[in-house]
């Protein structure tokens, strides 16, 4: 194996720290992995050893060792944000799909159905379209059941 590009070099206190973290607290399994893959970097272990005793890639290793060199020792252990999907209705919109399921039903109607308040709402132009599963999901963040008679708003 060829060296490490990123050396690891754990100051007193850093590695004081990450036994402590291993040891004692409530920690992620990822989070606790990677402190220990530090310390065994630390201690010059081969990434075979390494790799051996924590089971996991070579690629982990590689990320949060060059990980902590780069950026430090939290960004080392700590999971990065991920953005996620971005949302499809907006708040405002919510808003609009929840004052028309609160409205008044349609006439000849008793109350509004998802295919009902579906159809409405792009009939009206808050959405292009919009599945019966996202409407179900907009409607249950506020505890709006379209199938009883007191809609517990």
């Amino acid at each position: 194996m060829k060296p490490r590009k990123y050396q690891v070099k754990l100051k007193k206190n850093e590695k004081k720290y990450l036994k402590q973290f291993t040891t004692s607290g409530v920690r992620s399994a990822r989070e606790i992995i990677r402190a220990k893959i530090l310390l065994l970097a630390n201690e010059k272990a081969k990434n075979r050893e390494i790799i051996e005793k924590l089971d996991i890639s070579p690629g982990t290793i590689s990320t949060i060792v060059k990980r902590y060199c780069t950026e430090g020792l939290e960004a080392a252990l700590k999971d990065r944000a991920r953005p996620g999907a971005p949302k499809k209705v907006h708040t405002d919109t919510e808003a609009a799909i929840v004052a028309l399921a609160c409205s008044g039903a349609p006439e000849g109607r008793n109350r509004w159905t998802i295919r009902l308040l579906k159809d409405k709402i792009i009939e009206l132009g808050i959405v292009e379209s919009i599945s019966k599963s996202h409407l179900q999901r907009v409607l249950k963040k506020i505890n709006l059941n379209l199938g009883s008679k007191s809609n517990g708003v």
